[in-house]
């Protein structure tokens, strides 16, 4: 699969975070140092409810 690093992004408070580029698909790479790393693929606005362990 090929790819371009787009952007990064902080959540607020809430864990919510926005993209300055839409993308049609989009492949996250979800980090928080006290969570294992997650990665999820997805097309469109809303990339849903993400739960790190």
């Amino acid at each position: 699969m090929d790819s371009v690093y787009i952007g990064a992004s902080i959540s607020n408070a809430d864990g919510v975070f926005l993209l300055d580029h839409q993308p049609e698909r989009y492949h996250l790479i979800i980090q928080h140092l006290l969570y294992k790393t997650k990665q999820q693929e997805g097309a469109g606005k809303d990339a849903g409810v993400i739960v790190l362990c």
